[in-house]
């Protein structure tokens, strides 16, 4: 994951945001430290970080979630693009929800929703996968500087990040807390 200081220090960005993300990707660490799997938190911009790991790697692809955010993220993904197309990279992005950006008109939407929402979910067998392990050097320099420290405050009115902490949502909200929406 790549923490963006131009991202982050948006005005749509609040340190709640970066605390519920950092949370997320702490639980996504310890899950994936018993596949021996390492998850890699940089804090550059996005750019910045491929053309490091250019440096120290010959890359075939670019692989990532397609993301559904903002118009600075979606201008910083058409230039992540650019970059890729420079550098003879195919990137592929996964969807991260029924969301499809940069449609000019909204046709085929109700179907293409549905059909999202009957796809399988994917399964990846996390026990086979090789990670590669980052170098302490590289890995060092791409974690940059500390991340602010507001997102590691308490903040008890606030749902806390990770996977354990949505299921709890979720669970108290269909058992009880729905019952209030009419």
């Amino acid at each position: 994951y790549c923490f963006e200081p131009s991202v982050y220090s948006a005005p749509d960005f609040d340190a709640r945001h970066g605390r519920f993300l950092l949370q997320s990707l702490e639980a996504l660490r310890a899950r994936l430290a018993a596949y021996g799997i390492p998850l890699y938190v940089f804090h550059s911009e996005l750019i910045g970080a491929l053309e490091q790991l250019r440096a120290c790697y010959r890359l075939a692809a670019l692989f990532s979630h397609q993301e559904v955010g903002t118009a600075l993220t979606f201008a910083r993904d058409r230039a992540v693009a650019r970059w890729a197309r420079a550098h003879g990279l195919a990137w592929n992005e996964a969807p991260l929800s029924s969301v499809r950006r940069g449609l000019r008109a909204p046709t085929g939407w109700k179907e293409h929703y549905l059909a999202t929402l009957r796809a399988p979910l994917a399964t990846p067998d996390l026990a086979a996968w090789q990670p590669l392990v980052l170098p302490d050097e590289l890995s060092a320099r791409l974690m940059g500087p500390p991340l602010p420290a507001a997102w590691r405050a308490p903040a008890p009115a606030f749902q806390p990040g990770g996977e354990g902490p949505a299921h709890r949502y979720l669970h108290s909200f269909l058992e009880s807390r729905a019952a209030s929406y009419a």
